[in-house]
């Protein structure tokens, strides 16, 4: 910030630009800037006003321009005008080109998304080999109007409502959003300043220019200061927003169970009670949570997504379902819910067996749960739905026929060639793979289950189903039970 003693601008936007550098905090006194220029009058326009505040503020300032050549002579022209304009700034300029094959090759979506990401990242590579503290760019008041109704048009959510921020993480700064392009226009003319003219803005193959030349300009008969009324809409919901930001924060931390074997942004995994004790809006707000702390964003991740994975989370726990959505998995794992990246569900780490003997208590830190095998009264079964089908009616709690196997029990990941005989199947044989197909049990879900194994074989797939060798029956003289805690 400028020191005390200097007096401010006197200019009704220059003045205006000051004020938001200082409600924002978007520039520290002697910072180095670097400029994103195009030759169109916002950023022609902040270029000057910076300039205007290079004394003031202490400023060093450098153009940057990234020309596409996808417009011919008019891309030309606008890289000779951002040469120019440095020149009588008397700034230095950073200019490069690229292609429309470069952008091909490069992140998915449409052109214009390829190319703003191509821009940021050149002027990101700019400002680390000038060693600037911020990059700044001309969006206006306008840009932020058009960009609301962009989001509104779409169902967006509030982060969506809040447009475009003023500052972008600590280095994206937009010094003009609080001015309109028609404070931007009376200021060029007023300094003698020419601009360029991007003609695709006038294109309506893009919603933005069909907002800009056509939705708001209907508004204005309702509203002649739309423009401004949405601009301090999104002001008031980008701090709202951040409100809610903390209060989700705190609820994903409450509901998050901590797992040892998690790597950083890859899986996450959730209590479902606690889950489902938070209000419906925090539940949205932390699936997009859980999302953004397994991928890194929320692209591709709709509101119906959002609903379905509620949807799936709150019916009853059938651990063989999976929902996909947005790149990430979603299992039932009985009171955990595991959410876990798609590109690494065949990636997840292994884990090392261990020994359990009846009766015991053992954690499996690597797995995230606790085992329990202690003997009780005979439990019969008889086929019934209680124990002789798929799962039991705690799927995590299973009995067995103590004499019918011997000890010490195993508790480890399945293998290649493991078999068993699922109960409910009149004791024929099948390999654990064909069963792990058939039920639909997702690759990343089928190592991280801990198999419950004997000399003579599987017992148990937890949450699955039991070996019917080795089941409680009507002729059993000693049981013994076991729990998966999670």
């Amino acid at each position: 910030m400028p020191k005390r003693d200097r007096q401010g601008p006197t200019n009704s936007l220059v003045t205006r630009v000051h004020q938001t550098m200082v409600r924002y905090d978007l520039i520290q006194s002697g910072e180095h800037i670097v400029i994103g220029v195009s030759g169109g009058p916002d950023s022609t326009c902040l270029a000057a006003v910076l300039h205007e505040c290079m004394e003031e503020w202490d400023l060093t300032l450098h153009l940057a321009h990234l020309n596409y050549g996808t417009r011919g002579k008019e891309s030309e022209a606008d890289e000779q005008f951002v040469r120019c304009l440095a020149q009588h700034l008397n700034l230095e300029v950073s200019i490069e080109r690229v292609t429309s094959d470069d952008l091909a090759n490069s992140d998915h979506g449409s052109f214009q998304v390829r190319a703003r990401t191509a821009r940021y990242r050149y002027f990101e590579r700019v400002a680390q080999q000038r060693g600037a503290h911020k990059i700044a760019t001309g969006h206006t008041a306008d840009d932020q109007a058009e960009t609301v109704l962009m989001w509104a048009l779409r169902g967006a959510g509030l982060t969506g409502l809040g447009g475009i921020p003023a500052q972008r993480g600590h280095q994206i700064i937009r010094p003009l959003i609080s001015v309109t392009r028609t404070d931007v226009l009376t200021y060029l003319d007023a300094k003698h300043l020419t601009f360029q003219t991007d003609s695709t803005n006038e294109n309506p193959v893009y919603l933005r220019n069909r907002i800009r030349h056509d939705l708001i300009p209907l508004l204005q008969t309702y509203n002649p200061q739309i423009r401004r009324s949405l601009s301090h809409l999104a002001e008031i919901v980008s701090e709202d927003e951040k409100v809610l930001n903390t209060v989700t924060k705190h609820a994903f931390h409450d509901i998050l169970v901590p797992r040892q074997d998690a790597e950083e942004g890859q899986s996450c995994h959730i209590s479902r009670s606690r889950f489902l004790d938070l209000p419906r809006g925090l539940q949205r707000r932390c699936i997009r949570e859980a999302v953004t702390h397994i991928k890194g964003d929320t692209r591709r991740l709709t509101f119906l997504h959002i609903e379905k994975v509620i949807a799936f989370i709150t019916a009853s726990p059938k651990p063989s379902a999976a929902y996909e959505c947005a790149g990430v998995t979603v299992n039932h794992h009985h009171d955990v819910i595991a959410m876990t990246k798609v590109s690494m569900m065949v990636h997840l780490p292994r884990w090392e067996a261990q020994c359990l003997s009846v009766p015991d208590e053992i954690q499996m830190h690597s797995i995230g749960c606790r085992i329990r095998t202690w003997r009780e009264p005979p439990v019969a079964d008889d086929d019934s739905a209680t124990h002789g089908g798929p799962v039991a009616c705690d799927p995590m709690v299973a009995h067995f026929d103590e004499d019918t196997f011997g000890l010490p029990l195993t508790v480890r990941p399945w293998r290649a060639g493991d078999v068993f005989c699922p109960s409910g199947m009149g004791g024929k044989k099948k390999k654990l793979q064909d069963y792990f197909v058939d039920t639909k049990v997702p690759k990343g879900v089928r190592s991280q289950i801990p198999l419950i194994v004997a000399p003579e074989g599987i017992l148990w797939i937890p949450g699955y189903r039991q070996d019917d060798r080795f089941r409680c029956r009507s002729t059993t003289q000693h049981t013994c039970s076991v729990q998966i805690v999670r």
